[in-house]
């Protein structure tokens, strides 16, 4: 009989240890932050990308409407079904955007004749970037592709893009916006995330950018 007790009282310590253990994990896993897609290899379902080779989608960039350096207005229509490069810059930044804009500018030129991607850099100063500051400032940084578009908009609609769309940040101070260029595909999902001041992430960016136009050439052939 005492031996069943203590059979049992072991059993009964071993399952209170576990569930002590459990409500441990889980209080840690409480609080760990959240992972961030552009740091750990995730689909935009939180789920791990098994091929390390493949771009992950990451999220939707959604509606959004400017004017670009010509007074044309620039929105999600204007890209659709293609693939396009977004970054924010402003043309007063003395730090990180002539860097990132030098960078954009040899990334477009790889793809002058390529009439499937377009390049747009949004204006997280919109009061001073008028579209014709945007032209003098392409004529300035010799923006030869046409598919490069620089906008300008309200200042809400840059937050709500670089928050919501890009999911860069908040643009409140200007001097504090992402370096990121941000890769979307033909069916407006962001791709990848790439530092605009690194020139081998440049590279890398270029060998994505050709990638996802073979991938929407493939889908188009698939569709005819």
């Amino acid at each position: 009989m005492l031996r069943y007790l203590y059979i049992g009282l072991c059993v009964l310590l071993a399952v209170a240890g576990l569930t002590m253990a459990g409500v441990r994990w889980m209080q840690r896993y409480a609080e760990a932050p959240p992972i961030d897609p552009r740091e750990s290899q995730v689909t935009n379902t939180g789920q791990p990308v098994v091929d390390t080779n493949s771009l992950p989608e990451l999220y939707a960039v959604g509606d959004f409407q400017f004017t670009d350096q010509d007074s044309q207005t620039f929105n999600q229509g204007s890209v659709a079904g293609k693939v396009w490069v977004g970054y924010l810059f402003f043309t007063a930044c003395p730090g990180q955007c002539p860097i990132m804009t030098t960078s954009m500018r040899a990334v477009s030129e790889s793809f002058l004749d390529e009439e499937g991607i377009y390049f747009a850099g949004f204006s997280v100063d919109p009061e001073t970037d008028t579209p014709e500051r945007l032209t003098q400032y392409a004529t300035q940084y010799k923006a030869s592709n046409p598919r490069w578009r620089m906008l300008t908009g309200p200042v809400e609609d840059v937050e709500r893009l670089a928050v919501s769309g890009f999911r860069l940040g908040s643009v409140d101070d200007p001097q504090m916006h992402s370096e990121k260029f941000v890769l979307v595909d033909s069916q407006g999902m962001i791709r990848n995330y790439y530092d605009g001041t690194d020139e081998s992430e440049m590279e890398t960016l270029k060998q994505d950018i050709r990638r996802l136009l073979d991938e929407q050439g493939t889908q188009g052939a698939s569709k005819s």
